[in-house]
């Protein structure tokens, strides 16, 4: 068999407290809808605040967030769940737990 592709490298962040007011409003939102592919952030934890997960396409990121409560389970589900889609975790369905973590907008 040929070799597999190479995945892209996610990239995330763990911290204690936000540095934008609001922490997942619009100006984070556009900080990371104008990143370059290699300095793109994909999953994030701030303990304070709660957790994200971007998904980038053509119209830019859509963003998943989750209440202060659930941050650092949310964090870590998100992270199995993509690192599961690029092969490296085994299958579970991470997708439907992390719909117990999700906020509304």
């Amino acid at each position: 068999m040929p070799p597999r592709a190479i995945t892209p490298i996610l990239g995330g962040i763990l911290a204690t407290e936000p540095g934008w007011k609001p922490p997942f409003g619009e100006p984070f939102c556009a900080c990371l809808a104008s990143a370059a592919p290699e300095e793109r952030l994909d999953l994030g934890c701030v303990a304070a605040t709660g957790a994200f997960e971007a998904i980038f396409d053509d119209k830019g990121p859509r963003i998943s967030t989750s209440d202060t409560d659930f941050a650092l389970a949310s964090f870590f589900m998100r992270l199995l769940h993509r690192l599961q889609r690029i092969g490296t975790v085994p299958a579970i369905e991470y997708a439907d737990y992390l719909k117990a973590f999700e906020s509304p907008r």
